[in-house]
């Protein structure tokens, strides 16, 4: 999500290793850059300067050392980041991942619902008769 920046900058992708962005995705660690323009190694395709951006931090979103993401925010002047603004991005990140592994688990919990609800369905069908034929269209319906 961007604010304030043409919608083609929410559809940049980056790939290991590549800007910041790789480098933290890369590394599983986070990254702060006051000049994004000096800093030769994490200028590369996409091409943030050209949006106008010129400073970055970045931390990675992880679960036991799985990486689900990054978490960055850029800004259109040069500064210099603190570790305040690490440690809240870091944490910002973290519950992202519980938010997202959350609503996972949800998923899961309400597919298991459902499927233990239409088998307690086909099992009292097949309890409450004993015709057979009446018992198999009730299930298979």
């Amino acid at each position: 999500m961007s604010l304030g920046f043409p919608a083609t900058v929410d559809s940049l992708e980056f790939q290991n290793g590549q800007g910041i962005v790789g480098a933290v995705m890369l590394a599983g660690r986070s990254t702060a850059v006051a000049d994004i323009s000096a800093s030769f190694d994490l200028r590369s395709p996409p091409d943030l300067v050209a949006y106008g951006l010129k400073a970055a931090i970045c931390v990675p979103m992880l679960e036991d050392g799985r990486l689900w993401g990054t978490l960055s925010v850029f800004d259109v002047k040069k500064r210099e980041w603190t570790t305040d603004d690490q440690r809240v991005l870091a944490t910002l990140g973290n519950q992202g991942v519980v938010a997202v592994r959350n609503a996972e688990l949800y998923d899961n919990n309400q597919r298991s619902i459902w499927e233990l609800k239409n088998l307690q369905e086909a099992l009292q069908a097949a309890t409450s008769t004993l015709d057979l034929n009446q018992v198999l269209q009730q299930v298979l319906a």
